[in-house]
């Protein structure tokens, strides 16, 4: 019996020793996953700030331009309505350039069928010469993100029958 008494101690040590290092191997994984975590995290974040830092750095053209326009509009004495509606139009064709350069458009839905995943039917008309659930005016448009809805259009759709 005392022979059994020995080897049982003489075999706890080694399981002890494994134990630790077990928990420490666990300790040092635990912290690495942390890490990793904390990493991320910050990676993200940069990204995240990078993404928005070339958004607006595309955007600075469109901005020197608006100010060139207010500036030129001040020195100006007289401007026709024409020649301010064409500097507006030739400033919304720019963004809209950019925008469509950077994955945005605009959904197109005058005349179609009302489609309930692109927009939102804010109010009713009635013209009987188009068929029910027709779109019949935008009120305000509605954008795509590189294929996804950014912005629902909101729309008046035809409805004649009660």
């Amino acid at each position: 019996m005392v022979f059994l008494a020995k080897s049982k101690k003489k075999s706890e040590k080694p399981k002890k020793a494994g134990i630790a290092e077990t928990e420490e191997t666990l300790q040092r994984i635990q912290a690495e996953y942390e890490n990793y975590i904390k990493r991320a995290e910050k990676q993200c974040a940069e990204a995240k700030e990078q993404g928005k830092a070339e958004a607006v750095a595309k955007m600075l053209p469109l901005i020197d331009s608006i100010d060139a326009s207010i500036e030129n509009l001040r020195k100006t004495t007289l401007v026709s309505k024409e020649a301010a509606l064409e500097g507006l139009e030739k400033l919304g064709g720019q963004a809209t350039s950019l925008m469509k350069e950077n994955g945005l458009e605009h959904i197109e839905c005058v005349g179609k069928a009302f489609d309930s995943n692109l927009q939102d039917a804010m109010m009713t008309g009635c013209d009987e010469g188009k068929e029910e659930k027709t779109v019949l005016e935008e009120v305000q448009k509605g954008y795509l993100l590189n294929g996804k809805v950014l912005r629902h259009a909101k729309v008046k759709i035809n409805k004649c029958k009660e």
